[in-house]
């Protein structure tokens, strides 16, 4: 069997909530015999709930790519923040007590070779090894009621764009730039509905969408499309493709996008009369490769690019194109800070505007979640005002 990313995280996870479940059963041993039964039994069932959950949610996934569903939203963020988020570093810190534990009792038999017998453990000290015990459940429950809540948030955030060598016909050219719907578990048809009136609202010249439409399974993808009908400008809809998109089965994407009747640029380019200036909307295929490539268009027109990884600016840049317009990122998903977080860690561009010399670029943190959980990173629509830099 030929391991991927997908298939490590699984068998990572399954490992990591095995030695979470002995750590925490070690945790609570020297606890009276009725309340240690009982903590045991609410730990065993938290961990087999979860290990047999994510095997539920992920197997078919990873192994036969076919995705399973599990009704409503809220027991996937629970198997979700705690297999993907919350379950390395929790383990971590158990397994750092324990060695710490162990060494200090090693410590105090060196010291006493005979030791004294074990007092009777206090109320304070059992309440303060059953809370510490209980604090991974609890603690992550917490967190699932956070995300929860959060999923149906959006914000629309409005940017001036200064563009080198922009027509001055174009200064102030308002585009809605929307991105990352992932269409699917965690995004529902009126959540997705809710955003196309939002943007419409902004009465944008112009709307693009930068990929991911759905989150994985293809048969997400009639919802989604039903969204993108529903968006409007005078300059038209144009689209690119994402990672999600290609996950399931790319060639049916690629056939239901072809079939609906909308402007998806597949390495192609549509060249626009806007305001009397011949503009050129150009859409590229996903691509994480920081290899040059070539990404023709005309030299009479104003290029716009659309690239579903923000890292594709740099071939833009390599290619004379002032504009790139991307999403993927979801603004670094997590972030302690603006610049430190999941953001910063993976990628050179994660979130907002970015200039250089020859070249601008916008990144969207996305209207949709692939994971339930945001942190500094909120999803977003935007308006983007072009002006002459």
């Amino acid at each position: 069997m030929k391991l991927n990313l997908a298939s490590v995280v699984f068998f990572s996870a399954l490992l990591l909530n095995g030695l979470a479940w002995l750590l925490l059963r070690g945790y609570v041993r020297k606890l009276p015999p009725v309340w240690c039964r009982r903590l045991r039994i609410v730990l065993a069932c938290f961990i087999g709930f979860q290990v047999v959950g994510f095997c539920w949610l992920t197997l078919p996934r990873v192994f036969f790519h076919s995705p399973t569903t599990v009704p409503g939203r809220f027991i996937p963020c629970l198997l979700y923040l705690w297999n993907l988020l919350m379950l390395a570093p929790l383990t971590l810190v158990l397994l750092l007590g324990a060695i710490m534990r162990f060494a200090l009792k090693k410590v105090r038999q060196w010291r006493h070779a005979s030791p004294g017998p074990v007092p009777d453990m206090g109320r304070r000290q059992f309440l303060r090894r059953s809370g510490l015990a209980l604090l991974p459940a609890a603690s992550t429950l917490g967190l699932t009621v956070a995300a929860y809540l959060q999923l149906p948030f959006f914000r629309t955030l409005r940017l001036d764009v200064p563009v080198p060598d922009l027509p001055p016909e174009l200064d102030g050219l308002k585009i809605a730039h929307v991105s990352d719907f992932h269409a699917g578990r965690f995004i529902d048809s009126a959540h997705l509905r809710r955003i196309a009136e939002a943007v419409n609202n902004l009465e944008a010249d112009l709307i693009v969408f930068t990929g991911d439409l759905i989150d994985y399974s293809v048969a997400d993808m009639p919802e989604a499309l039903d969204a993108l009908r529903l968006l409007h400008a005078p300059h038209g809809l144009w689209i690119c493709e994402g990672n999600h998109d290609l996950y399931e089965d790319p060639d049916s994407f690629h056939q239901q996008a072809r079939e609906s009747g909308l402007n998806f640029l597949f390495d192609e380019s549509r060249t626009l009369s806007i305001r009397g200036v011949s503009v050129e909307v150009i859409g590229q295929r996903w691509n994480a490769s920081d290899d040059p490539v070539l990404i023709p268009w005309h030299a009479e027109a104003f290029p716009i690019l659309l690239a579903h990884h923000p890292h594709q600016f740099d071939n833009a840049l390599r290619n004379g194109i002032p504009l790139t317009l991307s999403g993927h990122t979801h603004g670094g998903q997590i972030m302690l800070t603006k610049n430190i977080g999941c953001g910063s860690f993976f990628f050179r561009y994660w979130s907002g505007l970015y200039r250089k010399e020859n070249g601008t670029l916008v990144v969207s943190n996305g209207a949709g979640n692939w994971f339930p959980l945001r942190i500094n990173a909120p999803a977003e629509i935007g308006l983007l005002t072009l002006r002459r830099a």
